[in-house]
């Protein structure tokens, strides 16, 4: 009997041991998919998108969401060429000790404002400290001086210990990958043609230009104007990967490809189009599961709540609302469950379908055999890296200004039903000929005396 009752716990660990050990298969098996997706992502952002990209789509597509997702990986693949170049610089000059440097930039307690105004000075000071000599070196493809190369290493030890890699946006965000927020973006910055009565340019090398909604900046809205077109925007477009030496991306969203400039829209390097975003989750089945555990302690509380309405039939009693709130325990078991699912559910992963037009011209057209206007791609990451670091309602701050700029209420027509006021003004367009005829008039005296005119009473509901 003893015997019996061995094999049967037997049994069931190794049923159990076989249910766990296939979860895990499942969702190792889920994980290497998403995995494998986000490399294909990285190779593509890092081999096939260009310095100049722009990102156009309907509205609440997610245009905002990919644009910071695409920054965040923009983000890390600027470390890493930030870092790659040190150790590139490194290599050339084994004599040199590179520790020396670090130390002193170390003991100069630099900020933005003091290394940028002092880089020249520091460079030199640093190269008299190696006591080298300043010639050519040759890494069989390129000639610098050292000065060049032992500049360009303090500038990029200095971003990648102190500074970090900036995103300069009109719109507020986060990044998870550097731990900053964004830097604010002027129109002035950008237009260099002024730069001489703006005196306000302070773009740096390895970082990112992020232009949310670019429809509704000056530029744009004063496009019909010369002087707007001509002020430098196009020209530092065009120079992009030569002015910043290839360390700057720009990145613009709008809600048609057209909205731009003219003499602007042309210059991009690719033409992101959003067709479509999935959201799903490798971790699906613990969702599922504290749904149900959430279920049944609800369930369990509300077979409580019937017990508690019979005791207090003929008095006063709370609602469920309220009764659930008043039990602690309850509370804090649904603060688990929810902030497992809340867990979660933030292990999600967001599949975006884009295509990606190589010239403004091939916009909305379709592939030929002869001529192929764009490729298609998913482009796969991670939930928070598309929402989670930036505000999706920026421009919700337009609400209580509109409100507070308006003198009138929606009560002021929460009639119930349409006085005749409301009627002819409705009925209007019965008038069009009329009113075109006396529209001048109209716009001199009060409407209210139009009405009486035409034996109209007002105050009659």
């Amino acid at each position: 009997m003893k015997e019996y009752f061995i094999n049967i716990i037997n049994l069931v660990l190794i049923f159990v041991s076989a249910v766990l050990l296939s979860l895990y298969a499942y969702i190792k098996a889920k994980m290497r998919k998403s995995s494998r997706n986000k490399m294909n992502t990285y190779f593509i952002i890092d081999k096939v998108i260009g310095f100049l990209l722009s990102i156009f789509s309907k509205i609440r597509k997610g245009k905002s969401s990919t644009g910071n997702a695409i920054i965040n990986t923009k983000e890390i693949q600027l470390m890493q060429k930030c870092n790659g170049r040190m150790e590139e610089i490194i290599s050339l000059f084994p004599k040199v000790d590179f520790y020396i440097i670090n130390r002193i930039i170390d003991s100069l307690a630099l900020d933005d404002e003091l290394f940028y105004s002092k880089q020249e000075e520091i460079t030199k000071m640093i190269v008299k400290e190696l006591d080298i000599e300043n010639r050519m070196y040759n890494d069989f493809i390129n000639c610098k001086t050292l000065y060049e190369r032992i500049e360009e290493y303090i500038e990029c030890y200095y971003i990648l210990n102190y500074r970090g890699i900036y995103v300069y946006s009109k719109t507020w965000r986060y990044s998870y990958v550097t731990r900053l927020t964004s830097k604010y973006l002027t129109d002035n910055t950008m237009e260099v043609k002024d730069i001489k009565v703006n005196k306000e340019f302070y773009l740096r090398k390895y970082s990112i230009v992020f232009e949310d909604e670019l429809s509704l900046t000056k530029g744009n809205i004063l496009s019909h104007s010369k002087a707007e077109k001509d002020k430098g925007r196009k020209e530092i477009k065009v120079l992009f990967g030569q002015i910043f030496q290839e360390t700057v991306y720009y990145i613009s969203i709008k809600q048609r490809s057209a909205d731009e400039i003219s003499n602007e829209k042309y210059l991009y390097t690719n033409y992101l189009y959003i067709q479509d975003r999935k959201v799903y989750n490798d971790f699906s089945l613990f969702i599922k599961y504290y749904t149900f555990r959430n279920s049944l302690w609800l369930f369990k509380y509300k077979v409580k709540y019937i017990f508690y309405v019979l005791c207090h039939l003929f008095r006063k009693r709370k609602d469920l609302d309220s009764y659930l709130l008043c039990k602690k325990r309850y509370r804090k078991k649904k603060y688990y469950f929810d902030t497992c699912l809340r867990y979660f559910n933030s292990l999600a992963i967001v599949d975006i379908s884009v295509r990606d037009y190589d010239s403004y011209d091939d916009i909305g057209k379709e592939n030929t055999p002869t001529h192929k206007r764009y490729e298609e791609y998913v482009l796969t990451f991670d939930l928070r890296d598309t929402i989670g670091n930036f505000d999706t309602h920026e421009f919700k701050l337009l609400y209580p200004v509109l409100n507070a700029l308006s003198n009138v209420y929606d009560s002021k027509y929460n009639t119930g039903y349409k006085s005749k006021r409301l009627v002819m003004e409705q009925a209007l367009f019965l008038f069009d000929k009329w009113l075109k005829e006396e529209r001048k008039r109209l716009d001199e005296i009060d409407n209210d005396d139009v009405y009486e005119e035409r034996g109209i009473d007002l105050n009659e509901d």
